[in-house]
């Protein structure tokens, strides 16, 4: 059974319109992924049938293989992460000399508690 591309693009268009998601330029990104669902339509439009695969782990050829570090290109990204970051000890959450209150080591450990039983309490 051959499928018809517009039904395809009115079904994208109806569950996007429904999220009131702003008007914005349209980025280079955009329109990459656009080609790529362009593309894929294309290709499931001309055939009869077609499967879909989806990855939800990552395997290496040899799992005990130790892989070498990557080099980071963009060193100004880091640089700019390591200069809005404050590292000083006066940054901590809690000063060291500072005792935790009651009420914050009880949540805590409610909190650990929760996570015992699978059901995560957020306050």
């Amino acid at each position: 059974m051959l499928i018809n591309p517009m039904n395809i693009i009115n079904l994208l268009l109806l569950t996007f319109q429904s999220q009131n998601l702003p008007n914005t330029p349209t980025t280079e990104k955009e329109r990459a992924i656009a080609k790529e669902i362009e593309d894929i339509i294309t290709q499931t439009s001309n055939e009869i049938s077609w499967e879909f695969e989806t990855e939800d782990t990552l395997e290496f050829d040899d799992p005990f293989e130790v892989h070498e570090a990557q080099i980071i290109e963009d060193q100004g990204e880091i640089q700019r992460y390591l200069d809005d970051t404050d590292f000083s000890p006066d940054a901590l959450c809690a000063p060291e000399n500072e005792p935790l209150s009651f009420e914050y080591k009880k949540k805590a450990v409610e909190f650990w508690r929760s996570g015992k039983t699978g059901t995560f309490i957020r306050s």
